[in-house]
């Protein structure tokens, strides 16, 4: 497919063999040659994005890890691999920019692979090139944090990083006046200094304590201040420093530090009415969401947007940082990559980062005491072993690597997750979000009445979603089944069902971020 976007903003699709072009034309509005699952997941991705935010917010689009690879760091394949998941990203990114006009773009880093054949010009390229700046030429403000795969190209070509990105100096601040926001870029691989590759300079640290200081502003109080790096602050004792000026900033407190020679000194007693509202950072390769050491303030991971290397620290037991479900790409779809585009309302105190690619969308609630209470209430935790049992079901509802065997009992399938009882009525309308429902084996419900009448449901009995869930000794729908979304499904009862059941649920995935909800939609 061919996409064009008119003067009205919107996407036309014209037929064209489903390639990926390596070359692209951008013609005043900005025509270019890009998969049709391309199209359809950015444009999903938009429209449900645009559903939440609006221009009183402050938004952007997030890329990070891109690791681009030169011609001599791998096979053939898995170069091309990589090369056209990150083009694809490019184009995705385009689009949702489109669609949501954001107020800047950030890739946060690792545009290059790095190794000793990794070349210059690899790093330019996918920052300058199709993959990522090009495509985001209707963002008016481009950031880019290095990563420490960028470190050796750096060095090695003598190029300076303004000359590579467009940034004037590894960091940076600006403040986007309209939408009282400063972001203020960090340079975590530091390594003017010949130190470790994660590593921030004495005189970063001091400028980094300044660009916090907003009490110049008569309104300060009502400003928000996002931090940006590559690294999470907290992520080495190398970096802690940055961590612990967020901490004497959030506190009011001073810090002092010496690092390089300098010595590092701030007081924020009295300087720190802005509010920091988040640090946004790559690295860590998933969606891990969590407090920055020693603060309340969150850090949110961006994920990696070249192919495989997906949630790279949550393997090996790092959960502070990483997670321990993986969101593998696949090729020649719309789950080939991954990155968000990030919506901040300042007003609600939320946090929307909805994901393009393989993932899946967060709302993060702004650290410092701000609740911000879901509309619907998941019932997964609340799911028992037996229907006629208080206990909660291995203490969290679910059981991964597992499913709902024909006479109730749990089997063992590594790719599915196996929920306990819940308690259906016959108006009952059930919400699951975040697994697959789908015909594939061992996805099915099983129902058990208070009498002890039993059945198992399967999924279309092999037929697609439209067949419902059927009973197999009956063979009737019993279910209908509407498609919400990806990963999002509506189930609803027949009339077969006449009184009240248990039900559990197996289906393809892992109960990590699995929502179920009855008579409440997942918004």
């Amino acid at each position: 497919m061919i996409l064009k976007a008119n003067v009205n903003g919107e996407f036309k699709k014209v037929a064209v063999p489903l390639k990926v072009v390596q070359q692209i034309t951008v013609n005043g509005g900005g025509s270019f040659n890009a998969p049709a699952y391309v199209i359809e997941e950015a444009e999903r991705v938009a429209s449900g994005f645009v559903s939440k935010v609006d221009d009183e917010m402050f938004k952007f689009v997030a890329i990070s890890d891109m690791h681009e690879m030169g011609d001599n760091d791998s096979t053939q394949s898995i170069i091309e691999q990589y090369r056209k998941a990150n083009l694809e990203a490019g184009q995705g990114a385009k689009i949702v920019a489109e669609k949501v006009k954001p107020d800047c773009a950030v890739n946060f880093g690792d545009f290059a692979w790095g190794s000793s054949s990794t070349t210059l010009y690899d790093g330019v390229w996918s920052i300058t090139s199709a993959r990522c700046k090009s495509y985001l030429d209707n963002v008016s403000e481009n950031f880019y944090t290095p990563g420490n795969h960028d470190g050796l190209i750096y060095s090695t070509d003598g190029l300076e990083y303004d000359i590579l990105t467009g940034m004037t100096g590894t960091y940076r601040y600006k403040d986007f006046d309209k939408k009282k926001i400063r972001v203020i870029c960090l340079n975590t691989a530091d390594n003017s200094t010949s130190q470790t590759k994660e590593y921030i300079s004495g005189a970063q640290l001091q400028w980094f304590c300044n660009a916090l200081d907003l009490s110049a502003k008569s309104n300060a109080s009502q400003w928000g201040i996002i931090v940006l790096s590559h690294h999470p602050l907290d992520w080495s004792t190398t970096l802690m420093p940055a961590a612990n000026i967020l901490a004497a900033y959030e506190s009011g407190s001073s810090y002092s530090v010496s690092r390089d020679g300098v010595s590092v000194y701030y007081n924020f007693n009295g300087k720190n009415a802005a509010r920091v509202i988040a640090h946004f950072h790559g690295h860590v390769h998933c969606f891990k969401v969590g407090d920055i050491s020693g603060t309340s303030i969150k850090r949110i991971a961006i994920p990696n947007a070249c192919f495989g290397r997906n949630n790279e620290y949550g393997r090996g037991g790092n959960l502070v940082h990483g997670e321990d479900t993986t969101y593998n790409k696949t090729e020649n779809t719309g789950k080939s990559t991954a990155f968000c585009v990030i919506g901040i309302d300042k007003e609600s105190g939320r946090i929307y980062a909805d994901c393009y690619g393989a993932g899946y969308d967060r709302v993060v609630a702004i650290g410092g005491g701000e609740a911000v209470a879901p509309t619907y209430t998941n019932l997964v935790p609340t799911a028992t072993a037996a229907y006629n049992s208080e206990e909660i079901y291995n203490g969290k509802g679910y059981k991964n690597g597992a499913y709902v065997t024909d006479n109730g009992a749990f089997g063992t399938d590594a790719n599915t997750v196996a929920v306990g009882c819940l308690k259906q009525t016959p108006a009952t309308v059930i919400y699951i979000k975040g697994a697959t429902l789908t015909t594939a084996s061992h996805v099915r419900i099983y129902t058990q009445s208070m009498a002890g009448n039993a059945f198992v449901y399967c999924v279309g009995s092999g037929l697609d979603l439209s067949g419902g869930v059927w009973n197999n000794t009956i063979g009737e729908a019993s279910y209908n089944v509407e498609v919400l979304g990806d990963n999002y499904y509506k189930i609803t009862p027949t009339s077969r069902f006449a009184e009240t059941v248990y039900y559990r649920v197996s289906l393809v995935g892992v109960g990590d971020n699995l929502i179920i909800t009855h008579n409440e939609p997942i918004e």
